[in-house]
């Protein structure tokens, strides 16, 4: 019997066979005895599928007394590896076969190779037998191979995980101070091992129970405490920003000391748990709040960076000694109300400025106080209406001004003017009329003074009770007292305001809001002319600010006001003014003006400050382009009177267009007449005004341009990607464009091919579009080479049965055949021609057979009425019954006309069929056509009278039918006559129907 199978293994090794597995396997010591012969070498046996021993495969399927055999026989297999790098031992654990590992541990115990087995972590670097037991979770097994072998507890694995660490992480506390106690001499070789970046310690934090902690703690002496994870984090620090406040105190408890070391980036724990916001590790950590990290930072600093305002307000009101803190600065001289403020935090600004402690004054190395940095922001245009509120809130507590809420109580004695009771309401508690405000939106008593009807009010705050520097405070939507005023139309409110204030009125007129908005701004988008005069008049330079928009009061006048007395002078004031560059760059009062259509206004703006003829809209258009795009005849001839180079001035917008494409683009031929001289001018995209018209189906404009001679030599240049004008047009599907350009038979060449090798026709996704949209676009593409159309629809059955839609392009050799149309155009055009007069001669004739097939059938209807008239016959005198009726008389003449007409129309279409003459065919076909919608209208009538003749009681039915027989003859009479060329679309439609 043979113990082997014949291929061979490699390197000397065989395979085992499908016998000898089965013996293995079911652990049939015996028969594997004797199959095993003299002559094999058991040492060279391998599995052909993973290369494992006899020895493993018995391992794995824990057959015990064959593992003793085995190794009794052959030792040497036991450190034998299979393909994965596993030992016999590594197979017995990963099939949990506890027996077969006990089996192999007491050999390994008996014959002195527990280094050789148990340090075995050659498989790739992948795990060692302790690693595997503690894997599978095998606790009793992992304390048998560490009690065989301790070093093994600090083998580390490919993946950076040592038997110590994973023991720790499953909370086996038995396993681990059974691996310490047996790691005595070796303690700190294996306690500064890290895995994955972290120490055992580190370990033990991240685990769910604490006594591992505890334990490591009070095992360790001072070592441990020190060392780092990848982050550079002590373990004190890593437990700190997590968050665990059970393993944070324990720390406290057995190491107090360590909150005091720092980190490798010089930062401390309670740093860590600030930025984590833990606010309970703080307080276990306050001990250490005045430590700072490396860039001379405290706690406030850095809890001012997190935008956390509930562990800045718990630090400043829980923590004792913050007052050394609240004002100190880091390297760079930053206090944390200089960190708040440049990161944007309002609320937590708002908390700092309100302690009492705090000094806002301070600057930086910079030379900037808080307020200074907010200013700054400003500026600078980052999140302009924080940065606002920022300066508004410096600003209020930089002038000491405390803020009282306003109660309904003192509201109502404001409301009665009685300014001297609620001053002294507010004095009994301590506290003065500038005091008051409304917390909800910010107000002082100034804005809401300022917006009652009582006038008297805001001059006596200002004069008698010092309010004055409430002018320059702001809401919470940055809006000063002079904004309230705007807003509620109050101009006597506003005059008092300014006469009893002694601030420069241009500091307070220029002072925009949240929006942007100055006082002027309000007045003018509020509609309120009164009040906006009195403050151009005040600060005429507020008239020409942007707000956020870039809109300037000036533009907003002429939109609401267009020609009056305040416009006028407003733009009057343009001349010689400081503040044209901020309406150049903002929305341009010229484009305002062309939008307004008012010549007048442009006519003044342009003549005093021509400057602003240079600004654009924000789509990038010049005034001539605007003006050119809406139509503005009018406005298209002063500007061009004034600035004739304008014309030739390109837009900034993505096209690099000039007025006159815009004038293309919107169909405004009239425009495009007083542009001429820019006829040729391109866009970026290498586009001619033809170009644009077509592109945008503007066939008006481009009937007008091929009009010209200029432009018909034009008709097939290409722009930058090589498309004409006829490419543009059928790619846009503009049919009635397409139409226009394909009346130019002897100038235009459908055939030209743009720079990816397409010609005009290939420029649609047929998907997009109805069928008969196809064709038709097919037919006039069809006009000049008279060639199918590369578009052929079909439909057929696909595997379900089902109709689908197959495209198939008929481009046979595509480039040759272009270039061969562009070298032998000559002879194609006689055979396409010949081609066009046979497809067409076959449609009439087409035509003709559908209405003659009609004509017969109405003649066949015809005759058989008039053989069984309606009522039947006198037996007596064969004469119809009711022929005295007048319905039957009106019944025998239509139907008479409609035989007369269906005959007529027969003989027609007889004759078409024969007629070589094109013309000659068409018309007898309209004319046959005709008679055949007479005879049918005829045969109606008929049939309609003839009913009313049988049921003569039945009136309504005689009134239906006349309405029938209106609506009938209108159809088919009225419209085909008068409207045309209904003939042949009608024999279409009735084609496609049947």
């Amino acid at each position: 019997m043979t113990s082997i199978s014949k291929d061979e293994g490699g390197e000397g090794y065989a395979f085992i066979n499908a016998e000898m597995y089965r013996y293995v396997v079911t652990g049939k010591v015996n028969d594997f005895h004797n199959t095993v012969s003299s002559e094999v070498n058991v040492l060279k046996l391998q599995c052909a599928m993973d290369k494992s021993n006899v020895l493993h495969i018995a391992s794995r399927f824990g057959q015990v007394d064959l593992v003793n055999y085995i190794l009794r026989k052959w030792p040497a297999l036991m450190l034998q590896g299979n393909f994965q790098g596993d030992l016999p031992i590594h197979s017995a654990l990963k099939t949990g076969e506890l027996a077969a590992v006990k089996a192999l541990t007491c050999w390994i115990q008996k014959n002195n190779k527990a280094e050789q087995v148990l340090g075995w972590n050659n498989n790739g670097g992948r795990n060692t037998a302790l690693h595997i037991a503690l894997e599978y979770d095998e606790e009793r097994i992992a304390q048998d191979l560490v009690e065989l072998y301790p070093p093994a507890s600090y083998v580390m694995n490919k993946e950076g995980f040592f038997p110590l660490y994973l023991a720790i992480k499953k909370e086996l506390t038995d396993l681990v101070k059974d691996m310490l106690q047996r790691l005595q001499p070796l303690k700190y070789d294996v306690l500064g091992c890290l895995a994955r970046g972290q120490s055992v310690l580190h370990a033990a934090v991240s685990a769910k129970r604490t006594e591992m902690l505890e334990y490591l703690l009070s095992y360790d002496d001072d070592k441990l405490i020190d060392l780092t994870d990848q982050e550079g984090w002590t373990a004190l620090t890593y437990a700190a920003c997590r968050g665990y406040l059970k393993k944070v105190e324990i720390f406290q408890r057995k190491v107090p000391h360590s909150a005091f070391i720092c980190n490798k980036d010089k930062s401390f724990p309670i740093h860590l748990a600030v930025l984590g916001g833990h606010i309970s590790i703080i307080d276990q950590l306050a001990s250490t709040m005045f430590l700072l990290n490396a860039k001379g930072q405290n706690i406030l600093h850095l809890a001012t960076l997190t935008a956390d305002s509930q562990l800045v307000s718990h630090l400043l009101k829980n923590l004792p000694g913050m007052d050394s803190l609240i004002n100190q600065k880091d390297e760079d001289g930053n206090t944390p109300l200089h960190l708040a403020t440049l990161a944007k935090h309002v609320e937590i600004v708002e908390f700092i400025i309100q302690d009492g402690r705090v000094n806002i004054r301070l600057m930086n190395k910079e030379g900037f106080a808080a307020i200074g940095l907010a200013k700054k922001l400003r500026i600078e245009g980052l999140d302009k209406n924080v940065a606002q509120r920022l300066t508004l809130i410096l600003e209020r507590a930089k002038s000491k001004i405390k803020s009282f809420p306003i109660d309904d109580k003192m509201y109502q004695v404001l409301l009665h003017g009685k300014l001297s009771e609620l001053n002294q309401m507010v004095l009994d508690k301590g506290f003065k009329l500038k005091d008051l405000g409304c917390p909800e939106d910010g107000n002082t008593i100034l804005h809401i003074a300022a917006s009652l009807d009582q006038h008297q009010l805001a001059g006596e705050l200002l004069q008698r009770y010092g309010c004055g520097i409430l002018m320059e405070q702001a809401n919470n939507k940055g809006n000063l007292p002079i904004h309230s005023a705007a807003m509620a139309g109050k101009l006597q409110s506003l005059e008092a305001l300014f006469l009893g204030s002694n601030f420069p009125l241009d500091h307070v007129c220029k002072r925009p809001n949240m929006e942007g908005n100055t006082a002027l701004h309000i007045a003018v988008l509020r509609n309120h002319n009164e009040l906006a005069n009195y403050l151009y008049e005040k600060c005429p330079q507020a008239a020409y600010c942007l707000n956020k928009n870039e809109v300037c009061p000036l533009f907003l006048a002429i939109i609401n006001w267009g020609e009056n007395d305040l416009v006028n002078r407003m733009i009057h004031g343009l001349q010689g003014n400081m503040q044209l560059y901020n309406l150049i760059r903002g929305k341009s009062v010229v484009h305002v003006g062309i939008s307004a259509k008012k010549s007048a206004i442009l006519e003044s703006i342009i003549e005093i400050a021509p400057e602003l003829v240079d600004s654009f809209d924000s789509e990038g258009r010049n005034p001539l382009s605007y003006a050119a795009h809406i139509g503005y005849v009018k406005g298209v001839k002063l500007l061009l009177a004034k600035f004739p180079s304008i014309k030739f001035k390109r837009d900034k917008d993505e096209d690099g267009s000039f007025p006159i494409h815009h004038a293309a683009k919107e169909g405004h031929v009239k425009i495009i007449k007083l542009l001429h001289p820019t006829i040729c001018l391109l866009t970026n995209r290498g586009q001619n005004i033809l170009h644009v018209a077509a592109d945008i189906g503007k066939w008006r404009v481009i009937a007008y341009l091929l009009k010209l001679q200029e432009f018909k030599e034009l008709i097939n240049t290409g722009d930058d990607d090589g498309n004409t004008p006829l490419h543009l047009a059928v790619k846009g599907f503009h049919l009635r464009t397409v139409a226009r350009l394909m009346k130019e038979k002897h100038n235009i060449n459908s055939n030209a091919i743009n720079n990816e090798l397409s010609i005009a026709r290939q420029m649609f996704c047929e998907d997009e579009y109805p069928k008969w949209k196809i064709q038709r676009m097919d037919s006039l593409l069809r006009r000049v080479d008279g060639k199918r159309t590369c578009l052929i629809i079909e439909t057929r059955n696909d595997e379900h049965g089902h109709k689908s839609k197959e495209k198939k392009y008929n481009l046979n050799k595509q480039q040759e055949a272009e270039a061969s149309v562009a070298t032998n155009k000559n002879n194609d055009s006689s055979s396409n021609n010949t081609t066009e007069m046979e497809m067409k001669s076959k449609a009439i004739k087409e035509k003709a057979s559908f209405l003659l097939v009609v004509a017969t059938l109405t003649i066949s209807a015809t005759f058989s009425a008039t053989l069984h008239p309606p009522g039947g016959y006198n037996h007596d005198t064969g004469l119809p019954l009711l022929s005295s009726n007048r319905g039957f008389k009106v019944f025998l003449q239509a139907n008479s006309l409609a035989c007369f007409c269906a005959i007529t129309s027969a003989l027609l279409l007889i004759v078409t069929m024969f007629m070589e003459h094109k013309e000659h065919r068409n018309f007898t076909v309209n004319t046959g056509g005709i008679f055949l919608y007479l005879g049918l209208v005829g045969m109606t009538v008929g049939f309609s009278a003839g009913l009313t003749c049988v049921f003569t009681d039945m009136h309504w039915n005689a009134l239906m039918f006349i309405g029938m027989v209106t609506t009938i003859t209108m159809v088919f009479v009225v419209y085909p006559i008068f409207y045309g060329v209904a003939l042949g679309a009608m024999s279409r439609y009735f084609q496609k129907v049947l």
